[in-house]
């Protein structure tokens, strides 16, 4: 058996298309993180610029996870009200520092407000603005309203004659990556400038460490734990409120979080992709025999076409293996090679979430993230090595199984907004391969899976390995009883 599984893996890796697409997907991947890893910081908001603490430019997002990553680390340890506080004296300290009155840029107040800007930002505090000043904010708020805002009376609803102007400083790419790292945002003329316990109640995702300090209030509250059958939150308690409760009553722990959360990143690069080319490359599994006529003389040789079956599906299942260990290789040392590997048994949630956008699932560790993540990729290669294989062998042709397996691929999430289906009929979607990848779905209460964990205390990702082992046997089954009572036509 192990000649005949290295004679299809040969056999599949001789075809120049075959290696093409094998090393397309790895070239994919590194490209997608690279692309990541080395974009300038400022990609979208070219005026921003940023540096470290000691004026150092901060170029790409590489430079600015390693800095994060050494300043996140300052603070490592279990989470209580000193930490805290630590926490925002280090950022007012350095804060006051970057605002002196003589770090203000006159060169740059002059540019943007005007020769008169020192009576300006006076008559503005003291709400004694004239009209042309009016005029002029107003003018400047409709083009720039991150740097110049209309204060409104809460209680009247009315304009009062004052604005929220910025103040730009000499040392302002230093200001933007202490805001950055320390608040989650370079956007703070609404909030008060030094950081205290009011900073965190209007955008408590900016500041995990103190919502991990308050968990009841700043994140039970604030996670999406359940929703109603159309995909609205509800306060209907699910199992996974319930885990999250227990989770979150335990210490916590905070650090850097910058090198788990990069790993899953990568780990989660170009997984649309991988599932497309290994459908495209086992969908000819079968089918070259059919058309080269070899499986005429597969059945009069001693191997039989019953174990040729078998090491075409093994030869299949072990390409796709390989693949995905690559591929979790290469996100595994572009990691090591930006920073050390640590934190893994932190909690999931936000930190620096302007570059490393990721949902936010505190109730889990790192650790359990990647090691789930991991085993949701195993479960998409036996899902797609078996389908496909199945498929092949059945139709043998390879245009009829690519375009069944792309219709399971892309017609469901594609019809899936404009049909109105049954909620059980909404969560099966999950168990489709292309979304084997999504932790959104298998991880937090959303409009297709209303409660990911059953009320036995088991998680639907389970049940969705157990679901695709079950089709492998069956698929296994039906191809050999196939294969058992195979019948070659000349035709």
């Amino acid at each position: 058996m192990r000649k005949l599984i290295i004679s299809e893996l040969k056999k599949m890796l001789k075809s120049k298309f075959h290696l093409s697409l094998l090393i397309f997907v790895i070239v994919m991947m590194v490209v997608q993180v690279v692309r990541e890893d080395y974009r300038a910081v400022n990609a979208y908001d070219p005026d921003l610029q940023f540096s470290t603490f000691d004026g150092e430019p901060l170029n790409t997002n590489r430079d600015l996870y390693v800095y994060a990553d050494q300043i996140y680390s300052q603070y490592e340890g279990t989470v209580n009200e000193e930490l805290w506080q630590r926490f925002m004296d280090d950022y007012n300290h350095l804060y006051a520092e970057f605002t002196k009155d003589e770090n203000i840029d006159a060169v740059k107040m002059t540019n943007f407000y005007g020769e008169d800007w020192k009576a300006l930002f006076e008559r503005n505090e003291q709400q004694k603005l004239t009209d042309k000043d009016h005029q002029l904010l107003q003018r400047l708020n409709e083009s720039n309203a991150d740097y110049v805002s209309v204060v409104y009376d809460e209680l009247s609803g009315q304009e009062p004659d004052q604005y929220l102007l910025k103040t730009f400083y000499k040392d302002e790419s230093s200001l933007n990556t202490l805001n950055l790292i320390y608040r989650g945002s370079t956007d703070l003329l609404q909030e008060e400038p030094l950081l205290s316990d009011k900073s965190p109640q209007q955008n408590p995702w900016n500041y995990p460490l103190y919502c991990l300090l308050h968990p009841q209030t700043m994140l039970i509250d604030q996670l999406n734990l359940s929703y109603s059958e159309n995909g609205i939150p509800s306060h209907q308690q699910t199992n996974l409120q319930l885990y999250a409760e227990k989770q979150l009553s335990q210490p916590q722990t905070y650090g850097s979080m910058i090198p788990a959360r990069l790993f899953v990143r990568h780990m989660q690069s170009n997984t649309m992709i991988t599932i497309v080319i290994l459908a495209i490359l086992f969908a000819n599994t079968f089918a070259i025999e059919k058309s080269t006529k070899m499986d005429q003389l597969i059945v009069a040789t001693k191997a039989g076409y019953t174990r040729i079956t078998i090491a075409k599906t093994l030869a299949n299942l072990l390409i796709a293996a390989v693949l995905y260990l690559i591929l979790n290789l290469i996100a595994f040392l572009f990691t090591v090679s930006t920073v050390p590997l640590h934190g893994f048994d932190l909690p999931v949630i936000p930190q620096l979430n302007w570059v490393l956008n990721m949902f936010s699932m505190p109730y889990l560790s790192y650790r359990q993230l990647i090691i789930s993540l991991f085993s949701l990729q195993c479960v998409a290669i036996v899902a797609i090595t078996f389908t496909a294989s199945l498929l092949s062998c059945l139709t043998k042709n390879r245009f009829i199984t690519i375009l069944i397996l792309f219709s399971i691929l892309f017609i469901p999430p594609l019809l899936y907004p404009f049909l109105d289906v049954p909620e059980w009929l909404s969560s099966l979607s999950i168990i489709n391969y292309v979304n084997l990848g999504d932790l959104y779905l298998f991880f937090t209460s959303n409009a297709r899976l209303f409660d990911p964990i059953l009320s036995n205390g088991i998680w639907v990702k389970d049940l969705v390995w157990i679901f695709w082992l079950f089709f492998a046997v069956l698929a296994s089954i039906g191809m050999l009883i196939h294969a058992k009572y195979h019948i070659v036509t000349t035709k």
